[in-house]
């Protein structure tokens, strides 16, 4: 084995195997995706509606709480400080 693969706990494998699983997609693609690495193919449009809502709603977690954007927010609301 690799003495990079042997600093990972088998438990930690086993849940980025699971969460790989949950995608639909292979660990080595999961991490590639985690990581931001480029590859040639759009992994994200392979993903079904349900794939990538499932990506959406752990992107989202933890933010209930937080309050709504204004009702007039804009495009100057975010460059308020650009010219």
């Amino acid at each position: 084995m690799s003495p990079v693969f042997e600093q990972v706990r088998p438990e930690t494998a086993k849940l980025l195997a699971d969460r790989a699983r949950a995608q639909g997609l292979s660990v080595d693609t999961y991490l590639t995706f985690l990581l931001g690495i480029s590859t040639q193919e759009n992994l994200l449009a392979k993903l079904s509606e349900e794939e990538f809502e499932l990506i959406l709603e752990e992107f989202a977690d933890g933010t209930e709480d937080l309050p709504p954007l204004p009702d007039r927010f804009s495009r100057a609301d975010i460059y308020c400080d650009h010219d």
